[in-house]
């Protein structure tokens, strides 16, 4: 398998506007019919912006990673001395093993009507719960069974240990509000740094 390589220049004004900011590209595409892209070097080509600004970028994910979301990089000049904060994205995940993903979903108290519930179905097709359709749910799919006389002696396990199970929809609420306190906060600082920059827009240059 052989990458051929193709490589080209883009360019953007500069801050001042008496000059350019040039970007080292390249592509390569392979045999299979896979190409991938990305660029080798950035070139302040004027004397007043070089003794002034360096380049940073900022990039977000428009979507979550399983929905094959792209990637949206804008780019800037930045005043030496200033950095834009790394972007910091919301926790998707709490769970793990099995048992810990059954916590995620129901507090203790919603745990005992659950099992309560399970009991008085006796099957699976019959729970009334959506918390208990949930979990009948997850057993399918990790542990391949729908069988009430399997899930209910688990869940009276993990009620009898249910605190030392890290996440649980009590402790997963308190860190969503935390999270995103630290969330908006980055973002503020992230504004402030981008509102002192110069955002580039580079195009193909024409040699």
């Amino acid at each position: 398998m052989r990458w051929e390589r193709y490589e080209y220049d883009e360019q953007s004004s500069c801050a001042c506007g008496k000059g350019i900011v040039v970007k080292h590209c390249y592509c390569e595409d392979d045999d299979w019919g896979r190409s991938r892209e990305g660029y080798t070097g950035i070139g302040i080509q004027c004397p007043e912006c070089k003794l002034k600004y360096h380049y940073d970028s900022i990039t977000y994910r428009s979507l979550t990673p399983w929905d094959g979301g792209d990637f949206d990089t804008s780019e800037y000049l930045v005043p030496n001395g200033l950095k834009i904060p790394t972007v910091i994205t919301a926790r998707l995940y709490f769970g793990g093993s099995v048992k810990q993903d059954i916590v995620c979903l129901v507090t203790k108290q919603k745990l005992q009507d659950v099992i309560e519930d399970m009991k008085e179905s006796k099957y699976s097709t019959r729970v009334q719960m959506s918390e208990s359709k949930a979990i009948v749910d997850i057993c399918r799919k990790r542990l391949q069974t729908q069988s009430l006389n399997k899930i209910v002696p688990m869940l009276q396990e993990i009620l009898q240990s249910y605190e030392q199970y890290e996440w649980n929809p009590d402790t997963i609420a308190e860190y969503k509000q935390r999270e995103k306190e630290e969330i908006q906060q980055n973002e503020d600082k992230i504004a402030d740094v981008i509102s002192k920059s110069y955002q580039l827009h580079f195009h193909r240059k024409i040699r």
